[in-house]
C-alpha cells in the first residue's frame, strides 16, 4: 500500500471522506430505464386538464347523470364496451383510474374501432347537458354521437374532437327533438379516417363522462 492509499483508508476510517468520494462512479445518477412508466408516457400525459370545447358554454352540470359508470378509479369498466368491425382491432382496460383503448387496427371506417355506453333513456324535449374528458398517446381524433343503437342510427348529438397526450374536457348540450328513444348509446367511433394521422399501436384514454 502506498502512501497515498495508507492517507485516503485513514480519512475513511475517522468519518472524514464519504466513501461515495473513495469511489466516483458510486455517484453517478443511475439511468432511467426506457421502459420506465414515466419514461413511457407521452409529455402532457398528466397535466391538468384543459378545456377541448372553447365557445361551447353548456350549463353546469346537475341533476341525474344517465351514465351508469363515469370514472373508474375502481378498475371495473362495464357496462361500458367496445366494438371491432374487421379489420379493426384492439382491447380496452382501466389504466390509472381511466378507461383506455390501445389500436392495433384502426379499420376502414371511423366506427370500425369504437367505445361505447348503453343502458339509458332519452326523452322528448329535454335538454341534456355532455361532458367528459379524453386524451391520446399521439394526436388524433375521435368522433362522438349520442343517438340510436341500431338502424337507421339517427343522430341526437355529435362532435367531432381532436385528441393529443394533454387531457382535455370536452362539453356539449343538445335537446332531444325526436321520440323518447329506450335504448340509445354513447359512441366514440375511433377508426378509419379518425386516425388518419396517427400510427398503430395507440391509446385513447376517456374518464369523468356525464350526460
Amino acid at each position: 500500500m502506498n502512501k497515498a492509499q495508507s492517507v485516503l483508508s485513514l480519512l475513511l476510517i475517522l468519518g472524514a471522506l464519504p466513501a461515495a468520494c473513495a469511489n466516483p462512479a458510486a455517484q453517478a445518477p443511475p439511468e432511467q430505464s426506457a421502459g420506465s412508466p414515466s419514461a413511457a408516457k407521452p409529455s402532457g400525459w398528466n397535466d391538468k386538464p384543459v378545456d377541448g370545447s372553447p365557445g361551447v358554454n353548456p350549463p353546469a352540470i346537475s341533476g341525474h347523470n344517465l351514465i351508469l359508470k363515469e370514472t373508474f378509479k375502481d378498475g371495473k369498466s362495464l357496462p361500458w364496451t367496445t366494438s371491432f368491425t374487421s379489420p379493426g382491432d384492439g382491447e380496452a382496460s382501466v389504466q390509472n383510474g381511466e378507461l383506455c383503448v390501445e389500436l392495433r387496427n384502426v379499420g376502414v371506417n371511423r366506427w370500425d374501432a369504437q367505445l361505447r355506453h348503453r343502458d339509458m333513456v332519452l326523452q322528448k324535449n329535454h335538454t341534456y347537458t355532455v361532458q367528459f374528458m379524453m386524451h391520446a398517446t399521439q394526436k388524433t381524433r375521435a368522433y362522438t354521437k349520442i343517438g340510436q343503437a341500431g338502424p337507421p342510427y339517427r343522430e341526437y348529438f355529435s362532435q367531432s374532437l381532436d385528441l393529443e397526450p394533454g387531457r382535455q374536457i370536452f362539453k356539449g348540450i343538445f335537446t332531444m327533438q325526436a321520440e323518447d328513444d329506450g335504448s340509445p348509446e354513447l359512441a366514440f367511433h375511433l377508426g378509419g379516417n379518425m386516425a388518419k394521422d396517427a400510427k398503430v399501436p395507440f391509446t385513447v384514454c376517456l374518464d369523468d363522462v356525464h350526460i
